[in-house]
C-alpha cells in the first residue's frame, strides 16, 4: 500500500494547460505505480510553461493524462476519448449518469468542442484552459453541471475493520487512538465504482 499526505485542494481550481505528447503507458487499462513516463512528460509540459501533458498516440489520437481521464463538451453531452487508457472511477461515473459518448478524437477534432476538462476521483471535474495552441473557455455551463453532480455522489459507508474485527469493536490501545481518520475512494472490480467514506 502507498500512501501520501497533503492539504486538500480547494475546487474549483484554475484551468488546466496541458501539451501533447506521444506515449502510450504499458498496459494502459490497469492502474500501477509505474508513471515515471507520465511524470517524465508532465515535467517536460511544466518546462515549457504548461502544467501537465496528454497522451496521444502515433496518429495524434488522444488517451489520457498522466493521472487523469479527458473529456470534452458538446452541447449537453460529454464526450470521451475511445482510446487505450485507464477508465478512472470519475469517468466511469459520469458514463453511467451522464449523457455521454465515446469515440476516436483527434488533435485536430479538439477545435469543434465546447469546452474540455480532467477528470480524477481527487480533483473531480476541472477545466482544460489550453491544449497546445488551441484555447478553451475557463468555465462553461457543462463544466459547472458537471461538478455539481460530483458534489452530490452520495457516499457509502466503508466499515473499517483490524484483522477481521470491525474497527467500532476493538479494545482502544495507546497506538490505534492516535490514529487518524482516512478517507478513501474504492474502485470495485465488479459493478459501479462508488465514493465511499468512513463511519
Amino acid at each position: 500500500m502507498l500512501v501520501t499526505t497533503r492539504s486538500a485542494g480547494n475546487p474549483p481550481l484554475p484551468p488546466l494547460r496541458v501539451r501533447s505528447a506521444v506515449y502510450t503507458r504499458d498496459m494502459p487499462e490497469v492502474k500501477s505505480v509505474g508513471l515515471f513516463g507520465p511524470l517524465r512528460h508532465r515535467r517536460a509540459a511544466q518546462r515549457a510553461g504548461f502544467d501537465d501533458a496528454l497522451c496521444v498516440d502515433d496518429r495524434s489520437a488522444l488517451s489520457e493524462g498522466g493521472t487523469w481521464n479527458i473529456g470534452f463538451g458538446l452541447g449537453e453531452q460529454v464526450v470521451w476519448p475511445d482510446a487505450e487508457s485507464l477508465a478512472g472511477t470519475t469517468m466511469r461515473l459520469f458514463r453511467q449518469g451522464h449523457a455521454s459518448v465515446s469515440t476516436t478524437v483527434e488533435i485536430a477534432d479538439v477545435t469543434g468542442f465546447d469546452a474540455a476538462f480532467a477528470a480524477n476521483a481527487a480533483i473531480g471535474i476541472r477545466a482544460i484552459g489550453r491544449l497546445d495552441d488551441l484555447p478553451f473557455p475557463e468555465t462553461h455551463p457543462l463544466i459547472e453541471e458537471l461538478r455539481k453532480e460530483y458534489a452530490e455522489l452520495p457516499g457509502d459507508p466503508l466499515q473499517r475493520r483490524h484483522r477481521g474485527i470491525p474497527w467500532s469493536d476493538r479494545r482502544p490501545t495507546a497506538h490505534t487512538e492516535t490514529r487518524p481518520p482516512v478517507s478513501v475512494i474504492a474502485n470495485r472490480s465488479e459493478g459501479a465504482p462508488r465514493c465511499v467514506r468512513p463511519t
